[in-house]
């Protein structure tokens, strides 16, 4: 069948990662910013069923890549459980998958996922103080991204003369570069709700 099945933890970041797998015959399960993303780019998207049926029918057709992108949990700094029991049905019946972790630290992940959700209800409350009040719970997770935006600007600020050419500290400088551009990202994003 030649498909790539996509599944994602909710609180995935960037989900633009998922960009590099999506094609035609991409299948994308869930309601998660991963899936919805891979569906504006063509993919087909599908419930994900607590029996998980049509997962595991999918997965087990020949030539078939199964693909998850996986947050680590902020607590526990492990799998999901809802991606562990998927990727424990997976292993049992033999069914290979490719895991892509991500690159962003686990706060950060859920900082930016929660913040663009509660914006998202901010913007469909109807105007009034419901949405009032989900503005402001938005506008306090915002708050906290500040905070990290204002941590990884000093670390980029204080990193940047430092081992020039390490191959290391490069790396690790076009991280935190790159979480600090996601997280500016997510703070501009949020701006829609103090949109009339």
């Amino acid at each position: 069948m030649n498909s790539t099945l996509v599944l994602a933890s909710r609180t995935y970041q960037p989900v633009t990662d998922v960009d590099a797998v999506v094609s035609r015959s991409t299948v994308a399960f869930g309601a998660m910013p991963v899936a919805l993303r891979a569906e504006s780019l063509g993919a087909t998207r599908r419930a994900l069923e607590t029996t998980r049926a049509t997962l595991l029918a999918l997965a087990a057709e020949p030539d078939t890549e199964v693909v998850m992108f996986v947050a680590r949990d902020e607590k526990t700094k492990q799998v999901t459980p809802g991606m562990a029991g998927i990727q424990h049905l997976l292993s049992d019946r033999g069914i290979p998958f490719r895991v892509v972790s991500s690159p962003f630290p686990s706060r950060v992940c859920t900082l930016i996922s929660e913040l663009d959700e509660r914006v998202a209800k901010a913007i469909k409350a109807i105007p009034g103080p419901r949405r009032v009040m989900m503005t402001q719970r938005a506008l306090a997770v915002a708050a906290q991204l500040v905070d990290e935006r204002d941590a990884y600007a000093a670390k980029l600020d204080a990193g940047k003369n430092f081992m020039v050419g390490d191959p290391d500290m490069d790396a690790k400088w076009t991280a935190w570069a790159r979480v600090y551009v996601a997280v500016c990202d997510a703070l501009r994003r949020s701006e829609a709700v103090l949109k009339p």
